[in-house]
């Protein structure tokens, strides 16, 4: 008797209301790539042949307009990887074919580089063409590029301004020497491109190091480079004239770093395990004790109406009880909270207390790290009813305390007279 052919996998399928929330999704791409969060958390419930069908779906649907939120969405488990990696592998895409290539290049873990070879084979079987991953060398010509060789970044402060330096190394010798200032809402401030040797250079980062008032950590160089980048999108996006010394540098990476960035620290932290700790937010108030948070203050023209509600409260003609006062404060400083970080703000320090929280890990602080971490995953949502998020309502009141101490201090130099005694 001739024995049945074995037969081949069944692709996986979706439910229709599975199928309705692709479509929600798929219909404000790459913009969702920023609720990422939200996204893994929707695909929870999925089971791991959904989640599959769910990513070949929403390839299939929106092209290359899916891979800003697939780049989000990597890195975040070992089950949504294998699912993100077969699902890829099921889209007969050659940006899906993109998109494995660059995961593969990022080293990631055992499993999951099997996984995307997997999908890389498959999609080869379907007539799409995919490079050959053990062949290093490009299949046209290029030019000669710079390798990157060191990076490092600052720390961030609360209006979301870092610094961050880059050595590019030029063959036969020598460096570019990149350094520039960004900030978060504004994109590039400055950047200069320097030639130096690697010597120069790991002198030059010593001497910053030791004087800089940030704290500055080594960070692996394509981050680095992706940081550029994406503060160079951001002035795009607000419609402003792209940075000459960034045109000049622009040929110099190819291909360009994937965006939007996805923050280091979760190479060393998993979200799911800091969620699964609300103790962590609740302690967020001490990341003020350390040095790498001493200049996060928020400016004075936007706490002038905190200031003046405070000191509406404390002239009050009618004497209340010391703790009736220390609610009102509260309830001032509750409301300025929610005035002052809407959604779009407090994604922003989101990311800024992710980024923080690199500069904690690599200070070996892992502690710090995880609530700063935790703070961050903190901000995804916004909770109306209860208590404001513990860090933001600590910074709002160290800031009015700070600015009411500079009063005091200018209040005193006046009493004094103004006279300045020269030696």
């Amino acid at each position: 008797m001739k024995p049945q052919s074995k037969p081949g996998k069944k692709a996986p399928t979706l439910s229709l209301d599975k199928k309705t929330l692709a479509a929600e999704w798929a219909a404000n791409l790459p913009a969702r790539a920023e609720r990422a969060t939200e996204f893994a958390a929707q695909l929870r419930p999925f089971s791991p042949e959904e989640r599959e069908a769910f990513f070949a779906l929403l390839v299939a649907e929106t092209g290359d307009k899916a891979f800003p939120l697939l780049e989000a969405l990597r890195g975040r488990s070992e089950e949504l990887d294998t699912a993100l990696a077969r699902g890829c592998g099921q889209a007969s895409s050659s940006q899906a074919v993109d998109f494995l290539v660059r995961w593969a290049g990022k080293n990631p873990s055992k499993s999951i580089g099997k996984e995307i070879r997997k999908s890389l084979f498959r999609l080869k079987s379907r007539g799409i063409p995919v490079p050959d991953l053990e062949d290093s060398s490009p299949p046209v010509f290029r030019p000669p590029r710079a390798e990157l060789a060191e990076g490092y970044i600052s720390a961030v402060d609360a209006g979301g301004s870092r610094a961050v330096w880059l050595g590019l190394l030029r063959p036969p010798q020598g460096m570019l020497f990149v350094t520039g200032i960004f900030r978060d809402t504004e994109g590039i401030l400055n950047l200069a491109v320097y030639e130096s040797s690697r010597k120069k250079f790991l002198e030059f980062m010593d001497q910053v190091r030791r004087d800089s008032l940030w704290d500055i950590v080594d960070a692996e160089p394509d981050y680095c480079a992706a940081l550029i980048h994406e503060a160079h999108e951001m002035q795009i996006k607000l419609g402003k004239a792209p940075n000459p010394e960034f045109l000049k540098l622009k040929g110099l990476w190819r291909p360009s770093p994937s965006l939007p960035v996805r923050p280091l620290i979760y190479r060393h932290l998993q979200e799911e395990d800091l969620k699964a700790r609300p103790e962590l937010l609740d302690r967020s108030p001490s990341l003020f004790e350390k040095d790498s948070f001493r200049l996060w203050f928020l400016e004075k023209e936007e706490l002038a109406k905190c200031l003046s509600l405070l000191d509406e409260a404390g002239r009050s003609r009618i004497i209340l009880p010391p703790h009736q006062q220390e609610s009102r404060f509260f309830e001032i400083y509750q409301k300025t909270v929610r005035e002052l970080f809407d959604e779009k703000r407090r994604l922003q320090f989101r990311r800024r207390l992710e980024e923080m929280a690199y500069i904690l890990w690599k200070k070996s602080d892992e502690a710090g790290a995880k609530i700063a971490l935790a703070a961050g995953l903190g901000l995804a949502e916004e909770d109306k009813f209860l208590s404001p998020h513990p860090f933001l309502l600590e910074l709002v009141k160290r800031s009015v305390l700070f600015l009411k101490e500079e009063e005091r201090q200018e209040e005193e130099k006046k009493k004094g007279g103004g006279l300045i005694i020269q030696p």
